[in-house]
């Protein structure tokens, strides 16, 4: 198997959260991954405007706060990401953000707790 494939098997640590100006207006977040398995590397990008972002919010944090960008989401362990595919091609490196993530690992469960009671 090609390292830049995944199956559902694949599990992903989050290594980091940005947010960045849209060009389009607004902000988004990418989430930068590394899978498991195999070392390699992906990224995912979320508009909060848009439908799916919902379903990662039950399970990340994307707020204005940066420290808690950094401090809640680093570390945390997430399972059924679907690659990314456009024109019938899979992207190398991209998770599609309309994946059904799940949850397995969460570094720190006390922040979970205050989190997800704020959001």
């Amino acid at each position: 198997m090609n390292n830049y494939q995944i199956t559902e098997k694949n599990t992903f640590e989050i290594l980091s959260v940005k947010k960045e100006k849209s060009r389009f207006g607004g902000h988004f977040f990418y989430i930068f991954l590394k899978c498991r398995e195999n070392g390699t590397s992906w990224r995912l990008a979320i508009y909060p405007d848009y439908r799916n972002a919902e379903r990662w919010q039950r399970l990340i944090y994307l707020g204005h706060d940066e420290e808690r960008l950094k401090s809640y989401n680093n570390g945390i362990v997430l399972y059924n990401l679907r690659q990314l595919v456009r024109k019938g091609n899979l992207m190398k490196g991209q998770i599609d953000g309309d994946s059904l993530p799940g949850k397995l690992y969460t570094p720190n469960k006390n922040i979970c707790k205050s989190i997800s009671s704020e959001v």
